[in-house]
């Protein structure tokens, strides 16, 4: 008689979502946790995925009898062509970990400075762009003297520079951080009542 056995694809990371098991997320579940439920609670997102370690992956949600399941499913990287994404390189026990959120713009946006904002570790290189058929590869230098090699693509069918995108990205982390101080000012008022 011959045994069938199934190969283990996804390990959970929570009660209702699972991630591929070769995403090396050894240390920073937290943030990936973090950022998974952000995705999997946008109102209406646009098509978001999820890229850890060069492995990329879309969100996938299965119903099941006691509810329903979200499952990072792995794609192709050509699925992602189009879209903008935004690449945080974290630098955990002397690892380097690279996290790339792709998707809309202002998606790329919000959860970059949400992350940004919660991280605890050294965050190396921050980085927006979109994702075009061609791409070069290119050396970023971190505040701490480490070398990256990121892949960043051509800006061919958007007005968007780099300089553009750099500013951009100071903007909205400038009104994310008064936003987050207004509220915690609000809510240090509402406890006091």
């Amino acid at each position: 008689m011959e045994e069938h056995y199934a190969t283990i694809a996804y390990i959970q990371l929570k009660h209702n979502i699972h991630i591929p098991l070769e995403w090396p997320i050894q240390g920073i579940e937290g943030i990936v946790l973090f950022l998974a439920e952000k995705i999997i609670m946008e109102p209406d997102p646009p098509p978001c995925f999820l890229e850890i370690q060069n492995i990329p992956t879309k969100i996938v949600r299965r119903i099941t009898r006691s509810g329903f399941i979200n499952i990072f499913q792995k794609i192709r990287h050509e699925e992602l062509i189009g879209a903008y994404r935004c690449d945080l390189v974290l630098s955990i026990d002397g690892r380097l970990i690279k996290i790339g959120i792709v998707g809309g713009h202002h998606i790329c946006s919000k959860f970059l400075v949400a992350n940004y904002a919660s991280v605890p570790w050294d965050v190396l290189t921050i980085s927006l762009h979109k994702l075009t058929p061609r791409f070069e590869n290119t050396t970023l230098q971190s505040s701490n003297g480490n070398s990256l090699a990121l892949r960043r693509s051509k800006l061919q069918s958007s007005k968007l520079t780099s300089k553009n995108a750099i500013a951009l990205l100071l903007i909205v982390i400038a009104i994310l951080g008064l936003t987050v101080a207004l509220f915690s000012l609000y809510l240090r008022i509402i406890v006091k009542i």
